[in-house]
């Protein structure tokens, strides 16, 4: 997902969708307690990959969103959960959150060069580097679980999120 203007952009993409009817996409505010937004019809592509996008409000606070799946028999599965902040500076996101191996941080606006840091609960830093175009991965891996701050320096402004790895 991304921040847009007083809302934000979730897309999706799925590579087989046989029996497949819709998609609902839900919030919550708490990621327990979830409300359904909207739905969206499956394509029904037997193969290839179909992509999809909903436009969704973004309330003040932490927001969780996700995906039901609905087959046409009614069995559904969930995605993973997708945590936006309507505070987070720069519309910056980083996700999967919490993360096993990879993480991916998309930073709206023209691409720039920005430096990424991330420091331990400690405050050590345990990885540098430096990424340009407007979405990038991060190889995580090698970090014990725990939590930790991921900062970026874009242009002169420094923001910052809370990482969980598993």
């Amino acid at each position: 997902g991304t921040v847009v203007r007083n809302g934000v952009a979730l897309y999706w993409k799925a590579a087989t969708e046989e029996s497949l009817s819709r998609y609902e996409v839900e919030r919550s505010s708490d990621g327990t307690i979830w409300q359904q937004l909207s739905t969206v019809p499956a394509r029904g592509t037997g193969s290839g990959i179909a992509e999809y996008n909903s436009l969704q409000s973004l309330n003040a606070g932490i927001n969780y969103y996700r995906l039901k799946m609905v087959d046409l028999d009614g069995r559904f599965t969930y995605s993973n959960i997708l945590r936006i902040s309507k505070e987070d500076s720069g519309g910056i996101l980083l996700y999967p959150n919490p993360a096993t191996d990879m993480i991916t941080i998309t930073m709206p606006g023209i691409s720039s060069t920005a430096r990424l840091r991330v420091y331990s609960n400690s405050g050590a830093l345990v990885l540098s580097k430096d990424a340009s175009g407007t979405i990038f991965t991060v190889n995580v891996s090698h970090l014990p679980a725990g939590i930790y701050s991921v900062e970026i320096n874009r242009d002169g402004n420094t923001y910052s999120q809370k990482l969980v790895k598993k």
